[in-house]
């Protein structure tokens, strides 16, 4: 089953069931869903009222995923209230990308752009695996799940799913970078 938890990324990253899979209704999150989700896979959803529930079950089954199970009734709060585990996910800004890799030669980036917007530039040190593919990329790139990997796209939202995906691959340590590659550095 795919826990997917269509709240945005910061809500996401402040406390998600472990295992979830974060694409947030803003955005593309039909096409997202299509390119994430397997057609078959039963799908129980997070969300924060039961209006968010229902535009997201609506705008999955325009993509023909029609296999919505169930939601998490009373959304994080009733999991957290439960005392059951949350897992987090550190939203970071450019600047601290940017002091991260220079004072941690061990941080690995990973960058979740199609492969013509990595080309026109892209964070040093940086690994492209293209989100519609990040699952299957992973294993060859060869990154230690033990170390930080910063995750980071054009404008945050596609790569908030990213470490979502990386920790369902054993990754514990995955910031999510906000306002990605299109972001300023210095205000």
């Amino acid at each position: 089953t795919v826990i997917l938890d269509v709240r945005d990324a910061a809500e996401f990253g402040a406390g998600h069931v472990p295992g979830a899979l974060n694409i947030g209704l803003g955005g593309q999150f039909a096409s997202w869903a299509g390119s994430l989700i397997f057609m078959t896979a039963p799908i129980a959803i997070v969300a924060d009222s039961d209006e968010r529930i229902e535009e997201a079950r609506l705008r999955l089954a325009r993509v023909g995923l029609e296999n919505v199970q169930g939601y998490l009734a009373g959304g994080l709060n009733a999991w957290r209230a439960a005392g059951l585990e949350v897992a987090v996910v550190r939203q970071i800004s450019v600047a601290e990308l940017k002091a991260l890799i220079e004072q941690e030669s061990n941080l690995q980036i990973v960058d979740v752009r199609r492969p013509a917007e990595y080309q026109s530039g892209h964070a040093p040190r940086a690994a492209t695996a293209p989100l519609a593919e990040l699952r299957e990329t992973l294993p060859r790139l060869g990154l230690q799940t033990t170390r930080p990997t910063a995750v980071i796209c054009a404008g945050g939202f596609c790569s908030s799913a990213g470490p979502s995906i990386m920790q369902q691959g054993g990754f514990s340590n995955v910031p999510n970078v906000g306002g990605g590659t299109k972001a300023r550095i210095y205000p």
